[in-house]
């Protein structure tokens, strides 16, 4: 396509039909990217396009009666009566885009080829409004391994041509079969190739819709979340703790999270035997630190204890909702796969793998820190969700933007200084002592909550909300 120029895909339909199917564009605004909405009886769009006339610009029209296609014709000027109640609308197209992957290095597979793009339907449900609703359907280019990042910037920032990637990677874990037959063609992908798909308006409008009798991360969270630094404080040094940060860790482990649906969280170690109850103040504050951020993002979040501490544990967490904790957690087993969190219960062992009383789960993601951990993850799940790449990708382009009501319920699960002394207060209440030196007080491993742990949740804080 010349540059400056967008292809536009067309809809034309009733006026009754009108308002309905603007919504159905607004709320699934990935693969109806909506350009411009005609009059009633307009055949021209001035600001798209000038001296142009929808009956005659287009080299084919699909005419649909009921929402059966009657025939395929090159004019629309016999229509001109009907056309009068008729508003037409003009949605962007996935090509509007190739031009700048080229630029940023990205091979077009499909234009190398001669073919257009290949384009599956998928199981994501758009949507609905009125009585317009489908299944999303994606158009797929595969993209060289080294070019994913390339791919995605170059792409976000044009969301009138259907925007970055809605998914990448293998299509049958969530979108369609691999082996599926293209709406289109094939595009044949080369060693080391990833599948990149971007949200489709051609099926997703012209089809579907007529089967219902109607006439489709960036860098700078990156920065902030992959660098061991997340956690900076004097004490990790003198702690002996530092050789524990893992580069990436902490964003892989709240990309892990942020994908999920459900969430499992162990905690309590019986590190006072000669102690009843055993357990220790660290891990707990850091375990419902990061339920009731989970919570607040949608997920079916459940917190796991053994037997022995269950009643006692029920009994902390009542105090902590009583106290304004934004978690309603259930202390219960759960019998399916899901992401499991482990908060000073398990280790990362020499052969870089997690010791973990848990067997078949889907991933094991082990805050190390204890609750120093917890909050760090509270904190960089708020975070990576305020990225728009990350919200984007992981609705699959579907539904409204974060809403300032939403950024306010997560701002309010953060750790605070004050949530979290409140909280060592519980727990001293209920017999928990400090692991280090089974002091009952307010401290965590030999540090009393102030200076130190006051000062790392206020780093984190800062830094968060930076």
């Amino acid at each position: 396509m010349k540059p400056g120029y967008q292809q536009a895909n067309v809809v034309i339909l009733h006026k009754d039909l009108a308002d309905d199917f603007e919504a159905f564009c607004r709320a699934n605004s990935s693969p109806l990217p909506l350009l411009y909405r005609s009059k009633c009886g307009e055949w021209s769009c001035g600001p798209l396009a000038t001296g142009s006339d929808i009956r005659e610009d287009c080299p084919e029209y699909c005419v649909f009666e009921n929402g059966v296609l009657m025939k395929k014709v090159a004019s629309l000027s016999s229509y001109t009566p009907q056309l009068q109640d008729m508003v037409t609308f003009y949605l962007g197209c996935s090509f509007g885009f190739e031009s700048a992957l080229k630029a940023a290095g990205v091979p077009v597979r499909n234009v190398e080829q001669g073919k257009n793009v290949s384009m599956y339907k998928t199981s994501v449900a758009c949507i609905r409004a009125g009585q317009f609703h489908c299944p999303m359907v994606v158009s797929m280019r595969p993209v060289p391994e080294d070019k994913l990042d390339n791919a995605a910037q170059s792409t976000h920032g044009i969301p009138l041509a259907h925007g970055g990637p809605v998914h990448i990677g293998d299509p049958s874990i969530y979108m369609c079969n691999a082996t599926s037959t293209p709406l289109g063609v094939s595009v044949r992908p080369r060693q080391r190739s990833h599948f990149c798909f971007s949200s489709c308006a051609i099926e997703c409008t012209i089809v579907d819709m007529f089967k219902q009798n109607a006439i489709i991360a960036p860098s700078s969270e990156n920065k902030r979340l992959s660098s061991a630094g997340f956690l900076q404080s004097p004490l990790l040094s003198s702690r002996g703790i530092r050789a524990l940060f893992l580069q990436d860790e902490l964003l892989k482990a709240c990309l892990s999270l942020s994908h999920s649906s459900s969430v499992l969280i162990t905690t309590g170690f019986p590190t006072h035997y000669m102690h009843n109850p055993p357990e220790e103040t660290d891990g707990p504050p850091g375990a419902i630190a990061m339920a009731a951020m989970l919570q607040a993002l949608r997920k079916e979040v459940v917190i796991v204890t053994d037997g022995r501490a269950l009643e006692m544990n029920q009994h902390i967490m009542r105090d902590a909702i009583k106290k304004g904790a934004s978690i309603i957690a259930d202390l219960v087993f759960l019998r399916y796969s899901l992401v499991v969190l482990g908060v000073d219960l398990s280790c990362l062992v020499r052969t870089g793998s997690y010791c973990t009383m848990f067997s078949e789960c889907v991933c094991v993601c082990v805050c190390v820190l204890s609750n120093w951990g917890g909050y760090a993850v509270a904190c960089a799940l708020y975070v990576l969700n305020l990225c728009p790449i990350h919200w984007r990708y992981l609705h699959s382009g579907l539904g409204l933007s974060l809403t300032p009501d939403q950024q306010s319920l997560w701002m309010a699960c953060l750790p605070t200084v004050a949530k979290e002394e409140e909280m060592l207060h519980i727990l001293v209440k209920y017999g928990v002592r400090s692991g280090k030196t089974a002091n009952l007080g307010l401290e965590v491993d030999g540090l009393t909550f102030h200076p130190y742990h006051s000062d790392v949740i206020q780093r984190l804080r800062n830094l968060t909300l930076a």
